[in-house]
């Protein structure tokens, strides 16, 4: 089962710090390292409630392509969480082939229209919150060709044990013939990936910090 590790917004906008990340998580052994990209003023206008958070942690596409450079120095491969089209453009030209879309843009038709003309592209599809409807829906845009993994997991942090809801990588198992993963945010590090890896998950994403006292 391959490792991923999730930056998330952890980095508060702080891109020695989002290197700092990166370089525990591949000295702990991760797989991979998850970003999430975005350009702020393509993702949302400036009367969103959540504009000034996102406008404080946001990088430059030079920064990006700093962290991506730096990560290539220490050989840990990364997977671009991009959230909107303009970020997308810049990953996909920086050579990223392998992308994350974010559970909430599983409707997002003009999205991932855009993704689907890229024939080149692999996609870790996330579906927390989504019906089946919503994710056949989605994988009839993108094209089956193109799914890497359908992500489950549970959209609150910390997830209580009770709430992981993994019965639904066999309601997967039954729609579909996608490899499998799970996106985790409980604070379990030991039961959790065990009973993943019993149900056939080959991913699992978990959120990470430098130290426990920052969540």
């Amino acid at each position: 089962m391959k490792v991923i590790a999730e930056s998330a917004f952890n980095h508060n906008g702080k891109l020695d710090y989002l290197k700092e990340l990166a370089l525990i998580s591949k000295v702990s052994g991760a797989d991979f390292f998850t970003v999430q990209v975005m350009n702020v003023d393509a993702f949302c206008t400036k009367d969103y409630s959540k504009h000034e958070l996102y406008k404080n942690t946001e990088f430059t596409q030079l920064e990006w392509n700093k962290l991506f450079n730096y990560c290539k120095e220490i050989e840990i491969d990364v997977i671009p969480c991009v959230l909107e089209e303009e970020s997308f453009k810049n990953c996909y030209d920086y050579g990223f082939r392998l992308i994350k879309i974010h559970a909430t843009d599983i409707t997002n038709e003009p999205f991932l229209k855009l993704i689907a003309t890229k024939h080149d592209i692999k996609v870790i599809l996330e579906t927390q919150c989504a019906t089946i409807f919503e994710v056949k829906y989605a994988l009839n845009i993108l094209g089956e060709e193109k799914i890497e993994a359908l992500f489950s997991g549970f959209s609150n942090y910390p997830t209580e044990i009770e709430d992981l809801n993994l019965n639904v990588l066999d309601s997967f198992k039954k729609n579909f013939s996608h490899k499998l993963g799970y996106a985790d945010h409980s604070l379990d590090v030991a039961n959790t990936p065990l009973m993943l890896l019993a149900k056939g998950c080959e991913y699992i994403e978990k959120h990470i910090t430098i130290s426990r006292n920052n969540r």
